[in-house]
């Protein structure tokens, strides 16, 4: 879950009951829509200033704050990552050519590949099952 218990909105987890909460970011400009991997080992979000977040991607291993820190998006402002039910794909929102649009990619930021082209603006994709 997204929180500012820390002073700044940052990535925390829990156990199903409640306990055993832990900050697992820490990162200036954190958005607060993010997403797990299937497989629950990873999560996927967008941190960065208004107007130029990107997505990140991460370890949730219990090694630390900030674990396998990787950015997998470089400029456009993208927001709202989503995994495909199968881990393989992202989708996410991008304002990278000038209107919100929705965008597809691998969890390493690779095969970029823009699903819409309208003239109003998409927002909030997500995976079905």
């Amino acid at each position: 879950f997204a929180s500012s218990r820390s002073g700044s909105r940052q990535l925390f987890v829990m156990n199903a009951d409640g306990s055993d909460i832990r900050q697992v970011t820490e990162l200036p400009d954190m958005g607060g829509r993010h997403t797990w991997s299937p497989d629950g080992k990873r999560l996927a979000f967008y941190a960065g200033p208004r107007g130029d977040h990107d997505i990140y991607l991460m370890d949730v291993d219990g090694s630390g704050l900030n674990s396998g820190l990787r950015k997998i998006t470089h400029g456009g402002d993208n927001l709202a990552p989503s995994f495909s039910p199968n881990g393989s794909w992202i989708t996410f929102t991008s304002y990278r050519d000038g209107n919100n649009e929705i965008y597809i990619m691998r969890p390493d930021g690779s095969e970029l590949i823009r699903i819409t082209n309208n003239q109003r603006p998409d927002w909030q994709s997500r995976w079905g099952p």
